[in-house]
């Protein structure tokens, strides 16, 4: 008998069910994110078009960079596979997060960017967790696109509590002056994507920004998350005039 090769099965990360990928057919179907009119641009220049709806965001309004890519706001599916990435060290799941973004955000843009940069923790944090998931993500989508990811050349030099854990001011206070960058090897290049997997008020990404462009004011910043959170729903700009 003429031997024939098997397909690899997995259970799918959403519903467990058995599927030769790691989400089925049916909750892909699901992932709302994927038919988004909305998160297919650089949600920094929504607000400015002619557009019946716009974002009422922390992150938006208070932006230190220049472009904010998002693959979904933070709901289902990503509440249930962020955090297996996260704190359950499965990093297949950065896999395919980054294979969703290059599919359904890297696809729409117009320009990439020269290097990626992981947003990075404390070596503290490091040692505890043993990874660092925005590093995961970061070395993924360094692979598909082939843009160097630098994960050595921003460091975290103070450990802080988490951010989840604060609210918006002492966030705002428990992250200043946090970071540390390489002058040099940011010295030749003019534009990079900060890399994390979620962003809620903004206030680690702005930070890291401004330490950034202290040592390279020259340099264009566009962030890429996967997961935008604290969310406020879309709404009319007749009413809010």
């Amino acid at each position: 008998m003429k031997p024939t090769l098997k397909a690899i099965w997995h259970r799918c990360l959403l519903c467990l069910q058995a599927t030769e990928q790691h989400i089925c057919t049916l909750c892909l179907a699901d992932c709302g994110f994927i038919h988004s009119h909305i998160l297919r641009q650089n949600l920094l220049i929504h607000n400015l078009n002619d557009s019946e709806q716009y974002f009422v965001h922390d992150v938006i309004i208070n932006a230190k960079f220049d472009e904010l890519w998002v693959l979904d706001i933070y709901q289902y599916p990503l509440t249930v596979l962020i955090p297996k990435l996260k704190f359950y060290n499965q990093p297949h799941i950065a896999t395919l997060l980054a294979q969703w973004f290059v599919l359904y955000r890297v696809a729409r843009m117009d320009r990439l960017p020269e290097a990626l940069i992981p947003v990075p923790i404390h070596w503290r944090r490091m040692w505890q967790r043993g990874y660092n998931q925005s590093h995961l993500l970061c070395a993924e989508l360094s692979r598909r696109l082939y843009i160097p990811c630098l994960e050595n050349n921003v460091k975290r030099k103070h450990h802080t509590r988490p951010q989840s854990e604060l609210n918006l001011a002492d966030r705002r206070t428990n992250i200043q002056d946090v970071f540390t960058v390489d002058t040099d090897s940011l010295a030749s290049i003019n534009h990079i994507a900060i890399v994390d997997d979620v962003v809620t008020t903004g206030t680690t990404i702005n930070d890291l920004c401004r330490s950034i462009y202290q040592v390279a004011p020259h340099i264009n910043i566009t962030v890429w998350c996967m997961g935008l959170g604290v969310f406020e729903p879309s709404v009319n700009k007749q009413t809010t005039d």
